[in-house]
């Protein structure tokens, strides 16, 4: 068995399974909204490269967000890594604009779905500190 190390633990992972980890890095709240980083792993399966993954992704997003708006889709790269990213806003519950800037690529057969979401009116001020989380990410061997 192999075993998935979490922030201050460790864990078993039986062989049939695998390890789908949501990493979250929130910031401080800002206008009743903390803008936030979420890193999603799993297996990579029914796509062959990471702008057919998006463009399924978008379809969904499309249909369930509230007034949604595509701002920018656009092959990206992430260090060496190539993928797709997406830039889109959308009304929330509490009526709110938010702005998500969605990044997709795979490594050594998992899928990395980085997903940054900050209220619209803090994008410019945001963009900073997004891009260097997005910077510093490195692949494990």
């Amino acid at each position: 068995m192999r075993r998935c190390n979490g922030d201050g633990f460790t864990v078993q992972l039986p062989t049939a399974w695998h390890n789908a980890t949501s990493y979250t890095l929130v910031g401080p709240q800002d206008e009743e909204f903390c803008p936030n980083v979420v890193i999603k792993t799993e297996p990579v399966v029914g796509w062959t490269d990471a702008r057919t993954f998006a463009g399924l992704q978008l379809q969904t997003m499309k249909t369930t967000l509230s007034n949604f708006r595509l701002v920018a889709e656009n092959p990206a790269s992430l260090g060496m890594t190539l993928g797709h990213e997406v830039q889109f806003a959308w009304t929330d519950a509490h009526n709110r604009w938010l702005f998500q800037r969605q990044f997709f690529c795979a490594a050594n057969g998992i899928a990395y779905i980085i997903t940054c979401t900050c209220l619209a009116s803090q994008r410019l001020r945001m963009e900073a500190s997004v891009n260097a989380i997005l910077s510093s990410f490195q692949f494990l061997p």
